[in-house]
C-alpha cells in the first residue's frame, strides 16, 4: 500500500504558499480496520497529507530560488468526490 495522499495541487506559490486536496474513496484500505462500522480517516494520514503538501511548497521554493525549471503539474484522475482540502502557508517567525 502506498500513501500518496494528495490527489491534486491546486494553488502553488513558492516560497509563500501551497493549497491541494485527497479525494478520500469508499474503499481505502484504512477504513477496514479504522474503525469497523464507523470508518474515519486516521488523523496521522490527514497530518501527512498536510507534510507531503509542505513538502511540494518547499521543493517549489527551492526550485525558484535556485533557477531551476518547475515541472507543471498534470491533471489527476480522481473518482469520488472531495472530502479534504488542505493549505500549507509559510509565515514570519
Amino acid at each position: 500500500m502506498r500513501f500518496i495522499l494528495i490527489d491534486k495541487i491546486d494553488r502553488l506559490e513558492p516560497g509563500k504558499l501551497a493549497e491541494g486536496h485527497k479525494i478520500v474513496a469508499h474503499d481505502e484500505d484504512y477504513f477496514r480496520d479504522h474503525f469497523p462500522g464507523y470508518p474515519i480517516v486516521p488523523g496521522v494520514l490527514v497530518l501527512e497529507s498536510l507534510a507531503q503538501l509542505g513538502g511540494r511548497l518547499v521543493e517549489a521554493s527551492v526550485r525558484e530560488s535556485s533557477g531551476t525549471p518547475r515541472q507543471q503539474e498534470t491533471p489527476a484522475h480522481e473518482p469520488g468526490k472531495t472530502v479534504s482540502r488542505f493549505k500549507a502557508q509559510r509565515t514570519e517567525s
